[in-house]
C-alpha cells in the first residue's frame, strides 16, 4: 500500500465525503500506471490544498475509448 496526491475540484470533496460521488475517472497518463488496489489517494482540492479527503482504491478498470 502506498499514498498518491491527486488534485481534484473542491466541490467534489464533500460528495465524496457523504458518499455521493463513488468513482474516480482519470486517462491512462503514466503518472497514474502505478496507482494499484489497496493504494491510498489523496484528494487535495485544486484551490486549497488544505483542504483533502482520503479513498483507498478498491477497484481499478480500463476503457478503450473515453
Amino acid at each position: 500500500m502506498k499514498y498518491v496526491k491527486m488534485k481534484i475540484r473542491e466541490h467534489f470533496i464533500p460528495l465524496i465525503n457523504e458518499g455521493i460521488k463513488k468513482h474516480e475517472y482519470r486517462l491512462a497518463d503514466p503518472k497514474y500506471a502505478d496507482v494499484h488496489v489497496g493504494d491510498v489517494i489523496l484528494l487535495i482540492s485544486n484551490q486549497n490544498s488544505e483542504n483533502y479527503t482520503k479513498v483507498v482504491v478498491d477497484r481499478i478498470e480500463h476503457y478503450k475509448t473515453w
